[in-house]
């Protein structure tokens, strides 16, 4: 085989015993309507190797036993590439887990296929106000955006890949502090704020690392987002444009760019730096700081971000200052982030069948 054309696939996925691995797709080798075995290899990797004459991809999908298609919009393959593939394939639900390890509670939502395959990797949102993403129980004044849900439901209908959602809980009279840049004098103590940088301090240097210690994340920056609403949204901006190795990905909702005089708005008009980031911005019409996000999209677009390619902007109609608002929109920006297809590794090495 030229290894110019050659295609491979690596399907990694323990089918149990006496099942298989099948592959569809719209080109030759493949089918729609009939689907090639693919080969058996040592650790439950299912590979597939075939010369490809079709330099605009050939789409594909895998199967288990031919007939249980997986989860996900379908694959695209291009001659002279190598993909691995870690699918899965039945519509469970995801699940929370809430842990008590640092100064503030973490609750964090595993997505559908991360129990039943156990060699995939996933993405990680870490989404400030954690009280409010999932439980009225935690959440303030008993509304929740119902991101796992929202993950869910993304997921299962294909419109977005699965991520792990790390909801930080605040830390109540300090919110204001840690969730701020800079400090505003026209708040007091240590309400005029200026602790983001020791907040970003506890989530890269503590947070983070144990969540990529405990679960199975993909840990690099290109794979790891934020995401926050009001001054949870002025952070998440704040962070990602300064820790651009950590963070690849931010959305920030109904964000507080009112805060000390414009401050962040006003360096980012100034300096017009590009920093390499996909950013979701939105503002409801009724008493949702709309001028000031606008007047951040604009200072983006002149900073070199694209409308609909790194950047996304929403007017949200009659949408107000609350929970149960960025609840009903949270799924634009999920869907935004994380794309599909936006996060599998590939590989681009031959490998041989064993």
């Amino acid at each position: 085989m030229s290894e110019e054309h050659t295609c491979t696939l690596r399907i990694h996925y323990d089918t149990g015993w006496d099942h298989r691995i099948t592959i569809r797709g719209d080109r030759f080798p493949f089918s729609w309507d009939k689907g090639v075995d693919a080969e058996w290899t040592e650790g439950n990797c299912w590979v597939y190797r075939w010369t490809c004459q079709h330099p605009e991809g050939i789409k594909f999908k895998v199967l288990i036993d031919d007939v249980t298609w997986a989860i996900g919009t379908d694959g695209t393959i291009f001659p002279g590439q190598a993909m691995d593939i870690y699918p899965f394939f039945h519509r469970n639900p995801g699940r929370l887990e809430l842990v008590h390890h640092f100064n503030m509670p973490i609750h964090i939502y595993l997505p559908p296929g991360y129990d039943e395959n156990p060699t995939k990797r996933f993405p990680v949102l870490y989404i400030h106000d954690g009280q409010n993403l999932y439980d009225p129980i935690h959440s303030f004044k008993g509304e929740v955006w119902n991101v796992d849900q929202a993950i869910e439901n993304l997921v299962l209908e294909e419109s977005m890949d699965p991520v792990i959602a790390v909801g930080i809980f605040n830390r109540g009279a300090g919110r204001l502090y840690d969730y701020t840049p800079s400090y505003d004098p026209h708040f007091q103590g240590i309400g005029a704020g200026g602790g983001a940088n020791q907040y970003a301090d506890l989530i890269i240097n503590e947070i983070k690392p144990y969540v990529d210690l405990n679960f199975r994340t993909l840990a690099d920056g290109a794979h790891t987002g934020l995401m926050g609403a009001s001054l949870g949204g002025l952070v998440s901006l704040y962070m990602a444009r300064r820790w651009p190795g950590v963070f690849s990905r931010v959305a920030s909702l109904s964000s507080s760019f009112w805060w000390n005089n414009r401050n962040l708005l006003s360096q980012i008009t100034r300096t017009r730096e590009f920093v390499p980031l996909r950013i979701y911005l939105d503002a409801g019409t009724h008493n949702d700081g709309l001028p000031e996000t606008r007047a951040m999209y604009e200072a983006l677009i002149q900073s070199g971000y694209q409308p609909g390619r790194n950047l996304f902007y929403y007017v949200a109609p009659w949408h107000a200052h609350s929970e149960v608002f960025w609840g009903a929109r949270v799924h634009l920006p999920l869907r935004f982030l994380f794309p599909p297809w936006s996060t599998d590794p590939v590989g681009t090495d031959p490998v041989e069948v064993v």
